[in-house]
Order: structure tokens, then sequence, then C-alpha cells
């Protein structure tokens, strides 16, 4: 597929949800776009974000910002994707009809990312699938991902979009920054837990998940002999964050490849059921999980059943117990390690660009022929 001629720069529009609540899309977005980066050196990528999420002041690509989630804006996200006249647009959970279709307009290939129930249901409605060229499945297969008859049947039916399956998506561990870390805040690979609810935000019910497992830490460093890392998140608020018994280890947030690097070294690590959660067993690392929003119940519950993680309340104290218990089960820890490897999870992102080089492809394809 390398030798195939395509643009040297392309241009790349990136859609995540986005909004108070969750980063999960975010951060999958984000990882691709340094994907693309690595793969099109020089190419032009920009997001469409909420300014009301926690990570849109510090979003390292320019792009356009709106007040309200982009699937509400259609006319301005319409009228961005005309201006800005991209190659490719990444919609991940997000987008209209009218903003796919204006992607086309422009001769944009179109992408739509789902991993949840609800996100995916709306890639496989009827008049979507016409103005999608390819549906990324970020769910691995053997935890639900695979189609089933009726998506099958709408697949052969219509002969598109084009199907591409990524277990979980991530940034590469930048192994150097994990060093620098882990020396400057005196941790031993395999002897410190870490604790993290993903993005952070606001879901707007129940308890706020970074004050939860801030407080979860605070029980756990007054307990235990190793060191504990609490990662609240960018949308974290200021008393969560601010948390003097730790020593300096409580953080707001760490780029994505440089979190993952240090939960592959922890001895124990907690953390949601979002994207956090399977790309954290992807590392290998016993685990505890806490559902933080609606759909994440479901998803630990599956990677339970492959015996590498145990499911937890979104409660401080069962938090702690349930991190102290493993750490205190090396039987148990062994059994998970074992576990994740049998699922077999890998990260997305080269499935990834090599299926953008595909529309890439097609798309210059496409223009020879009306030259």
């Amino acid at each position: 597929m390398r030798g195939m001629s395509v643009a040297a720069t392309p241009r790349f529009l990136f859609v995540p949800v986005s909004g108070p609540g969750g980063a999960g899309e975010y951060h999958r977005a984000l990882a691709v776009a340094r994907g693309a980066e690595r793969r099109w050196p020089g190419c032009e990528i920009r997001f469409v974000l909420n300014t009301a999420a926690p990570y849109a002041a510090s979003a390292p690509y320019p792009g356009l910002r709106l007040d309200d989630s982009p699937t509400r804006s259609n006319a301005a996200v319409c009228a961005y994707v005309r201006s800005v006249r991209p190659d490719v647009v990444v919609f991940d959970s997000a987008g209209r009809q009218a903003q796919y279709a204006a992607a086309r307009e422009v001769g944009a290939a179109v992408v739509y990312v789902s991993s949840r129930p609800k996100t995916r249901w709306k890639g496989f409605r009827w008049r979507r699938m016409r103005l999608l060229d390819q549906h990324w499945i970020a769910q691995p297969r053997i935890l639900g991902g695979a189609p089933g008859p009726y998506e099958q049947l709408k697949l052969r039916v219509l002969g598109r979009p084009e199907l591409v399956f990524l277990d979980t998506v991530h940034e590469p561990v930048d192994a150097a920054a994990v060093r620098d870390l882990q020396a400057r805040l005196q941790l031993e690979p395999g002897r410190y837990v870490v604790l993290c609810p993903g993005g952070g935000g606001d879901f707007g019910t129940g308890p706020d998940p970074a004050a939860v497992f801030a407080q979860a830490a605070e029980l756990l460093q007054a307990r235990l002999d190793c060191p504990v890392v609490a990662v609240l998140g960018a949308g974290a608020r200021a008393a969560a964050a601010d948390s003097p018994t730790h020593a300096g280890r409580t953080l707001t947030a760490l780029p994505n490849g440089v979190l993952l690097g240090l939960i592959h070294d922890a001895a124990v690590a907690a953390v949601n059921g979002g994207s956090l959660l399977l790309q954290s067993v992807a590392q290998g690392t016993p685990l505890v999980a806490a559902p933080i929003a609606g759909d994440q119940a479901a998803r630990i519950r599956r990677c339970a059943d492959f015996g590498c993680v145990r499911e937890l309340r979104l409660e401080p104290r069962a938090l702690a117990e349930g991190v102290a218990a493993l750490l205190d089960d090396a039987p148990a820890r062994a059994a998970m390690r074992a576990g994740a490897g049998r699922m077999g999870l890998h990260n997305g992102v080269d499935t990834a660009m090599e299926a953008i080089e595909r529309l890439l492809c097609r798309r210059e394809a496409h223009t020879e022929v009306l030259a």
C-alpha cells in the first residue's frame, strides 16, 4: 500500500464528540491525528471542538471552536468543512447527515468512528451509510465488535461503507518521558499504584469521578508503603486536584503515551470503564475499574469475563479496598496478566493509517479519472 501514490500533504479534519464530560473520543482522534502526522509529515490537521470541553483550550491543533456540541452546530460545521476543503474528515461519534454530505461535496472521504452501541447504531442507519466511506469500530471483535446479521445485510445491500476494526486506539508509549516522570516522582517500576478516572469532566449525574479517585488515592496512600499516583484528568476540579498528602504525585493530566507507560509499569491501576479501560488492558497491567458513565459497566463486565479486571463501585473506599486487595493477591495479578494476553488487544493507530491510505488512493484515482 505504501508504494501507491497519494498526496504528500493531505488535509485532515477531526470532529470528535466533545463537551463538558468525557474525553475518550477526543484522545482517540488525537492519537489518529498524530499517527497521520508521522505518516505524512507536513500534513494539515484541524479539529472541531466544543469550547466547554476541558481539553479544548490546550488542544495542539487549530480549527473551529464552538459554543456547543459539533453535532448540534450543524450550519457552522458544514460551512467550515466547505471553507477548509479537507481530504479526509473523521467524525468520532459525532456529526449529522448534512455534515457528511458537505464533506462529500468538497470531495472529502468520510470516516465515522463508533465505540458504543448507541453511536454504532447511528453509523448503521441506512441514510448515513450511503454517505460514509469507512466506519471504524473501536471495539474488539471479541467484545462484540463484529457485525451482527442485520448489519451484515445492510452492508451487502448498500456495498458500503468499508468496515475497519480497531481494538483500541492510543498514542505510542513515550518511554523516555515515562522514565523522566518516574524519576521525578521517585517511582520504581512494578512498585507503585496508579489511579486515573480518564479525561474527567462533568457528566451531569452522579459523583465527580476525579474527586472519588482523589479520595481513594488518599485512603490508599495512608495504608500502603508503595507510592500512589493519581492522574485526575484535565477536567478535574481544583478541589480534587489539590491533594497535599500525595507529595506531588497528584497530576491533573498527562499525554496519552506517558499515562499508558506509567500504567504499564504499575503494580496495579484503577481506571474508568471508557476508552482508558481497553488501553490499560492492552498494557497487561492488573486492573480494577469503576464505571463513570452509563455505558461503561457493560464494557467492564465483558473485560472481567476474560479475567483481566475487577469491577468496583465508584466510591472512594470501594476503590481503595479493591486496589489494596489486588496488591495483596499475587496469583490474581498473574491471572489478570494472562487474561489480558488472551484478549490480545493491539493499538489500532497503524490500522487506521492503512485505512486512511486506502481512502487517499481511491480519492486520487477518482480525481485522475475525472481529469
